[in-house]
């Protein structure tokens, strides 16, 4: 990720490469981009969205008695 300010513009610019061994590709580039707009522009770059999903995992039921809390 590459944020580049415009001084001219008093504007942004905002890349987003992925990195292929040594060699680096440019994936989106947004220009022109305000400060107030900033945030926006990085969270559709960089949320994918996946921590919104629930992740569940089973544990055996050994374990699961071992780790239960003992009274006080």
């Amino acid at each position: 990720m590459t944020i580049l300010y415009d001084r001219g513009g008093d504007t942004y610019v905002v890349e987003l490469h992925r990195q292929n061994g040594e060699s680096v590709e440019l994936v989106d580039r947004h220009d022109e981009v305000y400060f107030d707009m900033l945030g926006e522009v990085l969270e559709r770059l960089i949320d994918d969205g996946r921590w919104r999903q629930i992740d569940v995992s089973i544990l055996d039921a050994k374990a699961a008695r071992k780790r239960q809390a003992v009274p006080a």
